[in-house]
């Protein structure tokens, strides 16, 4: 098995692309603190902090499908 923590962002799209689905997991966690700081930034405006969160971690798994 692949050390997740080791691998490019490119070789882990295509871990996960290859039905390996860990590879979100790990891609996600590279990714959280910028999601959230993201997220932190619009909470002002009256929007839910998990909504936000949920909406960040969608777009990274729309990066990941399509990426090419």
């Amino acid at each position: 098995m692949h050390d997740l923590k080791k691998l490019t962002d490119e070789q882990l799209v295509e871990l996960y692309n290859g039905k390996m689905f860990k590879a979100f997991d790990q891609l996600y966690l590279r990714y959280k603190d910028n999601i959230n700081a993201t997220a932190h930034k619009y909470k002002m405006y009256g929007v839910d902090f998990d909504d936000l969160v949920q909406e960040g971690a969608w777009g990274l798994f729309n990066a990941i499908m399509k990426y090419d």
